[in-house]
């Protein structure tokens, strides 16, 4: 009988073990393929020197004037309302977090597919925001 428990208990614990890698690698791979979907230095780059001069180097924007892009539903909602707005700018009044700003924001369509998706992903990604990825096929679509 005690062989059997001792039996038992080993087979219960391979199992768990098993389960517990294969959740790990689950979660690991999961990781690998949003980096590789994510290049955050490029979208930095891009960011810096197409979106910063507006938005800022920190996301926060100029009151009343350019929106801030920081923990915003602007900036991790409607991933088509996003890569629309770079690709064609934008113009006329908006409301982001309760705050009217009425300036234009010029196209970006001069940058790649890749550029769009991965300044977006950047935007979407950092400045304390967590949103879905966008892909360059995704950019291409709305071109």
């Amino acid at each position: 009988m005690f062989k059997l428990c001792v039996s038992m208990l080993v087979l219960f614990t391979l199992v768990s073990c098993k389960n517990a890698n294969k959740k790990s690698e689950d979660s690991t791979k999961l990781k690998s393929e949003k980096a590789i979907l994510m290049d955050l230095e490029l979208g930095k780059t891009v960011y810096r020197a197409n979106c910063a001069a507006c938005h800022q180097r920190n996301g926060m924007g100029i009151p009343r004037v350019h929106p801030p892009i920081v923990n915003t539903k602007n900036s991790e909602g409607d991933k088509n309302y996003l890569i629309e707005t770079v690709l064609n700018g934008a113009r006329g009044e908006i409301k982001v977090e309760g705050e009217k700003y009425n300036n234009v924001m010029t196209n970006f369509k001069k940058l790649s597919d890749n550029e769009i998706a991965q300044v977006l992903n950047y935007i979407r990604n950092g400045f304390d925001n967590s949103a879905e990825v966008i892909t360059a096929e995704e950019v291409k679509a709305l071109r």
